[in-house]
């Protein structure tokens, strides 16, 4: 361990080294053989991007889009520029994770875990978000660590493209902005700080609201908010607290009649959801936790589902296994990792600001949908936690994360996932 400690500079960089190649080579090597779910859009928004200078939606934030039209703008229609643009977001994380721990040993864990995270790596093959919003999010909470007015502000601004990357960012800098202005008012911080992170973070997002309410005829930051919510409270598509993310395409073709518009239709469907959550009290406040909890921790995570839809072509049976093996064992051990990482976190802003963090974005989820893609950057906010203060490792503790830890994988076994971890498999 002391070998570690006095070598935790060299050990990082050689893990960060052999984070970026596994990343080149999910994105060069064996990729995909073509875009799915999210991708299609992204990628065509990214076209009108270089046509319009808009992306002519306001269904998801813009950023993701905007990056993908440079790459385009560079190297063309092939998305593999775009795929390698995951490695250049991943060494910007894990540099993030360096400043926010203020050290190469406090580092260490969490950088190992965000180079060889499986399923992070296999997004390096995607044209998603993932990637670039943790870079964001780990460099915006570094900086607003440091001193200075400039510093908040880039914070607030780094915040900012974060929500204009993932919408979720937007009830976690909520979060983070109530507690600094707590801080500011115990005297923690000043108050022309906290005034700093939030009026960056309000101009950074102001064009983006000025947008839609020019385009869509109300400052909304996105059009699907409200099919989300329907998608995880209706009772009109499937069975109610049946939702299945991989059947999105027939939510979204019945959605699309609910009006000529993108913000009419999802005004329609906040409707309906709020109908059906009227309706369904009090059985909801059990049914629709166990449905979120359950779809969450499903172990059909992103990559096992493109194995079994077959694109990266015929796979032995022994490979498509392995590739089970090593991607849920490698969200298991972050995910108890992480668990015990919270447990023995002593009291502090950083503490209040992760915890505050995941119960928010997790309450979210399991309101709205839930599935494995959005449990991967929650397994990945207690990375956040680097280079906070620590309590010692006690019996208890480790007992307590053990615990949690199995029954969650428990849940993961009832989740509907399971068929189809089973049909990955080809097991009878």
């Amino acid at each position: 361990m002391r070998c570690c400690v006095r070598h935790a500079r060299e050990l990082a960089l050689l893990l960060v080294a052999l984070g970026a190649l596994f990343r080149l080579g999910t994105a060069l090597v064996a990729p995909p053989d073509r875009l799915y779910w999210d991708e299609p859009s992204y990628w065509s928004r990214a076209q009108r991007v270089l046509e319009t200078g808009d992306q002519g939606s306001a269904w998801q934030p813009p950023a993701q889009a905007y990056a993908l039209a440079g790459v385009r703008a560079l190297c063309g229609a092939d998305p593999a520029a775009a795929r390698a643009l995951n490695a250049v977001w991943f060494l910007l994380a894990a540099g993030g994770l360096v400043a926010l721990a203020g050290g190469w040993s406090r580092a260490l864990v969490p950088v190992a875990i965000l180079s060889l995270h499986p399923v992070l790596v296999g997004h390096a093959g995607f044209v998603l978000n993932e990637n670039l919003f943790l870079a964001l999010l780990f460099w915006a909470l570094a900086l607003q660590e440091r001193g200075g007015t400039g510093a908040r502000a880039g914070a607030g601004a780094l915040w900012a493209l974060a929500a204009l990357t993932r919408e979720i960012a937007l009830p976690l800098f909520l979060w983070n902005l109530a507690l600094q202005g707590l801080r500011a008012a115990r005297g923690g911080v000043r108050w022309r700080h906290c005034a700093a992170l939030g009026l960056a973070f309000a101009a950074c997002v102001t064009p983006w609201l000025v947008r839609n309410a020019r385009v869509e005829g109300r400052p909304v930051f996105t059009t699907s908010s409200g099919f989300n919510l329907w998608a995880g409270n209706q009772a009109e598509v499937a069975p109610a607290y049946s939702w299945q993310s991989h059947q999105l395409g027939i939510y979204y073709r019945h959605y699309l009649g609910f009006g000529a518009s993108e913000l009419a239709r999802d005004d329609v469907a906040r409707a309906r959801a709020f109908a059906f959550l009227r309706a369904e009290q009090p059985r909801w406040l059990w049914r629709k936790p166990w449905m979120g909890l359950s779809h969450l921790f499903e172990p059909d995570n992103y990559v096992l589902r493109r194995v079994r839809l077959g694109h990266y072509g015929p796979l032995a049976p022994g490979t498509r296994r392995a590739l089970a093996l090593v991607t849920l064992a490698g969200e298991g051990l972050a995910l108890a990792w992480g668990i015990l990482r919270l447990l023995r976190l002593r009291p502090s802003n950083r503490r209040s600001l992760v915890l505050g963090m995941l119960l928010a974005a997790g309450g979210i989820h399991l309101v709205a949908v839930a599935d494995a893609r959005h449990r991967l950057v929650l397994e990945l906010l207690p990375l956040a936690t680097a280079g906070a203060r620590l309590r010692r490792p006690s019996a208890a503790r480790l007992a307590l994360a053990g615990a949690t830890t199995l029954l969650l994988v428990a849940l993961a076994g009832l989740s509907p996932g399971r068929e189809a971890l089973l049909e990955t498999l080809r097991l009878p």
